[in-house]
């Protein structure tokens, strides 16, 4: 694209390769492995017309890399035949034929011959029935001891194990924790589907019976049985099954890897069951130019539909330029097209309706904090803040500060110990018919918050928007992340550049880091999406984007406080008499003190208390800024009331 879509100076954007944004399904990256259990979330169908993915699982297919049919998988035994220095030949160098290591071949007492090589005796036992003979199995396993049919499983000496085919499929080692699961498929049905467990899990006649909710014929009679023929098998065919990265969640594997599930087959998927709708959600649907078509209307000459779109992309963002999370909150009147906007950002990733990738403010923290951890870098879409209200929860600040710290609560694990620490690195973008935060909100709290008011209608006919949107989704999303994994290199220049443009105009650290992220996601957008058509989008300017940022002076808590004290002394003026008459039932806070006002101690701390504010942080804010009489080292000095004295707050008033 041209250089004027650039703000920061020396960005090092190239243009996209051709034909890049206009990626077809079948150009996308291969499918990756599927959940236990379920159907792959991101598989892009051939023609990309919009027909949902395919299963995985109960179609008998081969799993990518298996060995088939009754086929040797790759890797197996039968190549160490053309190994050097195998077995056949001695063992030595080339030319050694008929001679070990140490010297010439001698026979044994008793004419015995030289122990084979420990590989030798693996191949030839497995070379040698018995295999599992299961119909479409995804491997065939060696498995002496066992006889395994479509019949079932049994054990040598007849014993039932398990009434239908039931065989270990792989190991997945997750690449957060390190943790081991063992992945079991099995044919219960009519189809074989794949379900991971822990290794304690399927090693214990207990921990086995989980397969029963899951469908397998394991009951208290069978599970010991079944334990020994699952971790027997396993260990028999390390070879074959091999053990696969994994993670459970979406997102970088981490910061500084260019892998991103569900983009990548590197890394298999190994998901929570209760995250398998989010999961299949992420999908490739319709057509790239149906999508933008739909969507650039609605953000050309509408900044703050264009922002919040900005914030969808900008959340895959925040891990490479290690930024702390932070929300970005549209708001405004019913009937706005709040919702729409939100589904518009959701669309970037997969399916946009309620319930896939949107969520309600109707959650436990524990819950949202789940979403977000297994989004990770993903955005967190979640609509109605008005719920909070309906529900007697009017206060969402501290849900702010928990989830823009982007660590979850440390608990206690049941066996001892704790259990492992959910963080995440997403964009929260959430709508209401109010802002987030008020004027007796944290500092903190407004840092961590870009809000967007959404005055005016975001298009006159929101029907067509939607239908689009739900039949034209994803592919921004997988076009965006191949654009950052060409880029990486210089995402942390053109953020700083965008830093420091719009430290010019008063804003804070934080929420200036927060919105150079979202320029920075609408940079990479102008050599793609927004940069198409007849009518390419010009880039922001920052004054547009400075005006949703809050000025450095606004934030401080404090000051607020003490703006409150001055309201309240003057909307009061019969409580703060210069004289106060001995016949006076009314009752006093204070008085004016030649150009300071006395506020009675206990009242400040009262009034302070009542509007939720720090006493003791609002007296030391006056008192550093140069607000307050004391009495030396005492922030209240003693005024006189008649004939008594009184420790009160003598504040200036500017």
């Amino acid at each position: 694209m041209e250089d004027q879509h650039c703000r920061a100076d020396g960005c090092g954007f190239e243009p996209v390769p051709e034909g890049l944004w206009d990626l077809e399904p079948d150009d996308a990256p291969a499918p990756f492995c599927p959940p236990p259990g379920g159907s792959g979330g991101f598989l892009p169908d051939a023609a990309g017309k919009g027909e949902e993915p395919a299963e995985f699982a109960g179609k008998g297919e081969e799993p990518a890399g298996s060995a088939g049919k009754g086929e040797e998988p790759a890797g197996s035994a039968g190549k160490r035949d053309e190994m050097p220095g195998s077995a056949e030949k001695g063992g030595g160098l080339p030319g050694s034929a008929g001679k070990t290591e140490n010297g010439p071949k001698r026979a044994g007492k008793g004419g015995r011959k030289a122990p084979a090589a420990p590989e030798e005796k693996a191949r030839s036992r497995r070379d040698t029935p018995p295999y599992t003979a299961f119909t479409d199995q995804p491997a065939r396993l060696y498995c002496p001891g066992y006889t395994c049919t479509d019949e079932g499983v049994r054990a040598a000496d007849g014993r039932l194990v398990c009434l239908h085919p039931i065989m270990p499929a792989g190991a997945l080692r997750n690449a957060d924790d390190g943790a081991c699961r063992l992945e079991v498929a099995f044919n219960a049905e009519g189809h074989w589907e794949t379900h991971a467990l822990p290794r304690e899990k399927l090693a214990s006649p207990t921990g086995i019976l989980d397969l029963a909710a899951l469908g397998a014929a394991v009951t208290s009679e069978n599970a010991r049985p079944l334990s020994a023929y699952l971790t027997r098998l396993f260990y028999e065919n390390q070879e074959v099954l091999g053990t696969r990265l994994s993670l459970g969640r979406l997102g970088w594997v981490s910061p500084f890897s260019d892998d991103f599930v569900p983009y990548t087959d590197a890394v298999a998927p190994d998901l929570p069951p209760a995250q398998k709708r989010r999961f299949e959600a992420i999908r490739l649907r319709g057509t790239a130019d149906a999508w933008n078509a739909a969507v650039l209307p609605a953000v050309r000459g509408c900044t703050q539909a264009r922002l919040a779109l900005d914030a969808s992309f900008a959340s895959v963002l925040l891990g490479p330029l290690e930024l702390q999370p932070f929300f970005v909150h549209i708001w405004g009147m019913t009937g706005m097209g709040k919702t729409v906007l939100l589904q518009m950002a959701a669309s970037v990733w997969g399916d946009p309706r309620p319930g896939a990738l949107i969520g309600t403010f109707n959650a436990t923290e524990v819950g949202l904090e789940n979403a977000a951890a297994f989004l990770h870098d993903l955005p967190v879409c979640i609509d109605e803040l008005q719920i909070l209200t309906a529900a007697g929860r009017a206060d969402f600040q501290s849900t702010v500060y928990m989830l823009s710290e982007g660590t979850g609560r440390t608990r206690g694990a049941k066996e001892g110990g704790l259990r492992r620490q959910n963080t995440w690195n997403n964009i929260f973008i959430t709508t209401g018919e109010r802002p987030l935060t008020n004027a007796l909100s944290g500092g903190g709290a407004v840092n961590r918050c870009i809000e967007i008011e959404l005055p005016f209608p975001l298009t006159e006919d929101f029907a067509p928007l939607v239908t689009a949107l739900q039949n034209n989704h994803g592919h921004a999303g997988l076009w965006f992340v191949q654009t950052v994994r060409q880029r990486r290199r210089v995402l942390r220049q053109i953020w700083e550049g965008h830093v420091r443009g719009l430290a010019e105009y008063g804003a804070t650290g934080k929420q200036a880091a927060a919105m150079a992220a979202l320029l920075t996601a609408d940079d990479i957008l102008l050599t793609g999406p927004y940069g198409e058509g007849e009518a390419p989008l010009a880039a922001l300017e920052y004054d547009e984007a400075a005006s949703y940022l809050v000025p450095t002076e606004d934030v401080c808590r404090e000051k607020a406080a003490v703006e409150y004290l001055f309201d309240t002394v003057a909307a009061n003026p019969a409580k703060f008499p210069e004289k106060r008459s001995p016949y006076s039932a009314a009752e006093v806070w204070g008085r004016p003190h030649a150009e300071y006002t006395a506020v009675i101690g206990t009242v400040f701390d009262r009034l302070m208390r009542d509007a939720g504010y720090d006493p003791k942080a609002v007296l030391h804010y006056a008192a550093r800024m140069g607000l307050l009489q004391t009495d030396g080292s005492h922030l209240r000095k003693k005024v006189s009331f008649g004939s008594q004295y009184v420790r009160c707050v003598v504040i200036k008033q500017e």
